[in-house]
């Protein structure tokens, strides 16, 4: 039996991770910062002690860092799992932590594999263009609305605000006809028929921009949708004040329309030489969750897959999993309370000028 331990694991993600992996009958050890009576199998660590943590290492086959902040952390935990060959997933995804763990790399022949986004956002999000580049025969254009309603912890209020200032994405950008170029927000989008209306902000995040690149698509744009204009202008006050109004903010948000969360991706191309919509919708009510559970489907597929190309390298999330394997498995948990995906005829594009 493959043995797996989760730093955070007494975290909103972590206890996720923890269920989802028992279930597939792996023997997990819990690992957090404080003493907890209450739980079997589980160890105090302090994360910024490399020595502690490759103990744990060393008595594993697979590590996953769920612990946060993620901006915190950084690679510390990658960085010895690295050193002790141990399978290495995290649910983060910051393109610098990812550049510098990969240069750790550079040279060394060691039979270990890190994957890097194995979550929400990042992680399952960049998986959904996958799906239009499949269905389609020609790609044109992407716009993928991503967020909702969820009450933030300390720990996810830190990450947001650390992701709104980091150097890896770009607030208020899209990609139109491969140019970076600015966009306003959108007020009153709706993901779907007779729900709360959101405004969508413009958010080239590195990873969006890596899989534009990828999946070579010209004219890419994403949104983050926020319920609250509030929560933005929480994220810039004062260091002291902006974790707690973020989180009391968030609170009120969810005791007043529930907990939400949304991807919609609208995507434009071609099938048999006639222009086509693709539209994806989905809907879920725990964002820690779906964070869990791509976590743990991420570790078991490394733990059970044999592929030569993933005994030395890091990764991320697309990278590495067939999509549809994922969505299968993410159906089979009940994560979705509402999926569809359609394609309809492309009237507006169904004649080009000067084409006959």
């Amino acid at each position: 039996m493959n043995r797996v331990a989760i730093f955070g694991a007494c975290g909103e993600v972590g206890q996720h991770i923890d269920q989802a992996l028992c279930a597939l009958g792996y023997q997990v050890t819990r690992i957090g910062r404080q003493s907890r009576r209450d739980l079997t199998h589980y160890r105090v660590v302090d994360l910024f002690d490399q020595d502690e943590v490759a103990a744990v290492c060393h008595h594993h086959d697979l590590i996953i860092n769920a612990a946060g902040p993620a901006s915190a952390i950084r690679d510390n935990i990658a960085r010895v799992a690295i050193d002790t060959h141990t399978l290495y997933v995290d649910v983060g995804g910051e393109q610098d932590v990812f550049d510098h763990v990969q240069q750790q790399l550079l040279g060394r022949d060691l039979p270990v594999s890190c994957v890097f986004g194995s979550g929400f956002v990042p992680g399952f999000t960049s998986l959904l263009p996958f799906i239009a580049k499949e269905k389609l025969q020609e790609l044109h254009s992407i716009e993928l609305y991503v967020g909702g309603i969820e009450a933030f912890t300390s720990t996810s209020a830190i990450d947001f605000i650390a992701s709104l200032g980091g150097n890896d994405a770009l607030s208020g950008v899209v990609i139109r006809d491969d140019i970076k170029v600015r966009e306003g927000t959108r007020e009153g989008y709706q993901p779907l028929p007779e729900v709360k209306e959101f405004t969508a902000l413009p958010y080239l995040s590195a990873e969006h921009q890596r899989v534009a690149n990828t999946l070579s698509i010209s004219n890419f744009a994403a949104f983050n949708l926020v319920a609250d204009r509030q929560l933005l202008m929480s994220a810039h006050e004062s260091d002291k004040e902006q974790t707690a109004a973020l989180v009391s903010l968030s609170q009120s948000m969810v005791q007043k329309h529930g907990t939400q969360q949304y991807c919609v991706m609208d995507a434009q191309g071609w099938i048999a030489q006639q222009p086509v919509n693709l539209t994806l919708r989905c809907k879920f009510n725990d964002g820690y969750r779906m964070t869990g559970l791509v976590a743990a489907f991420t570790a078991h597929q490394l733990l059970t897959q044999s592929s030569s190309h993933l005994n030395n390298g890091v990764f991320w999330l697309s990278e590495i999993i067939e999509t549809g394997h994922l969505i299968s498995f993410l159906h089979e948990q009940n994560m979705f309370s509402h999926w569809d995906l359609s394609i309809e005829p492309n009237y507006e594009l169904a004649f080009e000028e000067g084409a006959l």
